[in-house]
């Protein structure tokens, strides 16, 4: 499979706006880049269920929304964590499972018919599963940023001694 991704921050302020009202920060929404990120590439997967997006207009943005994936991304090769455990950290989980989801809008955006984007049934079960699993990485990142933010504020974390 392939990959593309972009993601134009005029596009995705609009969602915010319709997802939120005219003023997103009422809600005390702090959008972070990821989340711009997997917004743009939820309007993407619906427009390629859509059977209506003009193939040329979807190829660029899903370019676009490459390019911004790749500003995302850390210099060099990912490695896991240093623990014990060797597992991924949140964000490194949430940034595979992105580049998957990159693959497949890239991958949608080959399928092409009379000028529309068209995409196969597998393909489509394919991308709402995979942007699911982004969505739920996400949050989990997110939860993470909370988590630190608070830790850093002056609040005591349940495992240090007082």
């Amino acid at each position: 499979m392939m990959a593309i991704v972009g993601a134009v921050m005029s596009v995705v302020g609009a969602l915010t706006s319709l997802a939120y009202g005219n003023d997103a920060t009422n809600v005390g929404i702090k959008q972070g880049p990821e989340r711009t990120w997997v917004e743009e590439s939820s309007r993407l997967v619906q427009l390629a269920g859509s059977s209506k997006a003009d193939a040329t207009q979807f190829q660029r943005d899903v370019l676009a929304n490459r390019k911004q994936l790749r500003t995302l991304m850390p210099p060099g090769p990912i490695y896991f964590s240093g623990g014990s455990n060797k597992s991924p950290s949140s964000r490194q989980q949430l940034l595979s499972s992105m580049v998957v989801l990159d693959a497949l809008l890239k991958s949608a955006a080959a399928c092409q018919t009379a000028g529309k984007i068209v995409c196969p049934a597998t393909l489509m079960s394919q991308l709402h599963t995979t942007l699911a699993s982004v969505r739920s990485n996400l949050n989990a990142y997110e939860a993470t940023l909370t988590t630190n933010a608070t830790n850093s504020s002056g609040t005591r974390s349940h495992g240090r001694n007082p």
